[in-house]
Parts: structure tokens; sequence; C-alpha cells
């Protein structure tokens, strides 16, 4: 019976660190919190010729890509891009893409039909996306959505913070 008691006593402190409420040294990885929306807001239609801005915000300084599928399902990473190189950005309020200050804009042209934007935060940067840069300065990636899904997936799966958003919207001729 005593060496019972000796076993249970020396094994209880251990068990209960291993499961009781104490936090391990390691940090938790917590999703990074982030929305975008359009300057008219969400689920809008936009015509041919329409300019677009889209706004961004996070709750914590983060790294940010943005990609935009057309109804071609092909793939634009807006940010970074060759007027903005930038990719860390802080928390707060939303901010603009492109900004006013940037002598580019985005206009509504062909092919029309649903689309999407996205958004990718972390707390490390990203890999470096393949694709051919156009004369409008922006990305064109190559690969699949589902391709460049699992890429930026994977770089932060064991460690880091990260977070996504998405806004659908709908591109119309006049």
């Amino acid at each position: 019976m005593l060496f019972f008691g000796l076993v249970v006593s020396l094994l209880l402190p251990v068990s209960a660190f291993a499961i009781g409420p104490h936090k391990s040294p390691i940090t938790r990885k917590v999703p990074i919190t982030l929305e975008i929306t359009t300057h008219l807001g969400d689920n809008q239609n936009f015509v041919s010729g329409d300019t677009i801005s889209f706004f961004v915000s996070m709750d914590r300084d983060a790294y940010l890509l943005i990609i935009y599928q057309n109804a071609k399902k092909e793939l634009i990473q807006i940010l970074p891009n060759t007027y903005n190189k930038k990719s860390f950005y802080k928390k707060g309020n939303f901010f603009q893409i492109p900004d006013e200050k940037k002598p580019f804009n985005f206009k509504i042209s062909a092919p029309f039909g649903r689309e999407k934007i996205m958004a990718f935060a972390s707390s490390r940067s990203f890999p470096n996306l393949k694709g051919v840069t156009t004369k409008s300065g922006l990305k064109l990636l190559q690969g699949n959505l589902e391709s460049v899904l699992k890429k930026l997936r994977k770089n932060d799966r064991r460690r880091g913070a990260y977070g996504e958003a998405s806004l659908k919207l709908s591109t119309s001729a006049r």
C-alpha cells in the first residue's frame, strides 16, 4: 500500500501538469482575422468600365498577399505588385488597394461573370508564386486556385499565424 501511494503522489503532479490548464511554452497558432470588401461593399455587381477599389483590414501586423480570380479562372496577384512591392502591413483600419496615390486603378473589363478576390495574411512572408508580370505591373499566376492555395497554406501549417478572407463579385457588360 505504501508503494502504491508513493507512485500516485509522484505521478499526480506530472499528470496534472500534462492535462491541467497550464499553457505549454510553445505558443499556439491563433488565426489572423482579416476582412476584404469593395468601395461599394460586399455582393456587388460591377459593369464594364467601372473602377473598383478594395479595402482590407487585419487584426494584427502581418504579411499580405491578394489574388484576384477572373471569370476565366485566371489568377492575378494584385499585391504585392510592381508599383507596390510592400508586403508587410500594420493592423487596424481598412486600407485601400490601389492606394489613391498609385499610378493605376482597376477597371472592369471582359471576361465577365463570377469573380473572386482573396486576401491572405501570415506572420511569415509568403513564398514567391510563379507567374508572368504583365504590362499593368500585376502578376498573372501559373497553376489553378487549388495548387496556389495548397502552396500558401503549406507555408504556415507548421508555425506562424495565418488567415484568409475572400469576396465574390459579379461583372457584366454594360
